[in-house]
């Protein structure tokens, strides 16, 4: 067995508890700002697809579906990494 293994204390990696809880706020805080950014490109993909069926009186339209699949990507990321 190596001499400086202790089996009754985790394994760390050179960080400190505030360092650990400063990477875990800095993790939450990008988290927000993947929903925030993600709901954004939701709504606007939403609000062309809105307006270009108001103006189409009934024709074809425009449906940006790749804002709103970015948007709904980064949307889903950043609520699954807000939440771990």
């Amino acid at each position: 067995m190596h001499p400086s293994f202790d089996e009754e204390r985790p394994l760390s990696l050179g960080l400190s508890n505030r360092d650990e809880a400063k990477a875990a706020e800095s993790d939450r805080e990008e988290a927000k700002h993947e929903i925030i950014m993600g709901s954004i490109w939701c709504a606007l993909g939403l609000a062309i697809t809105i307006a270009a069926a108001k103006l189409s009186h009934g024709n074809a339209y425009i449906i940006p579906w790749a804002f709103i699949a970015f948007g709904a990507i980064k949307l889903i990321r950043g609520l699954s990494n807000y939440q771990t």
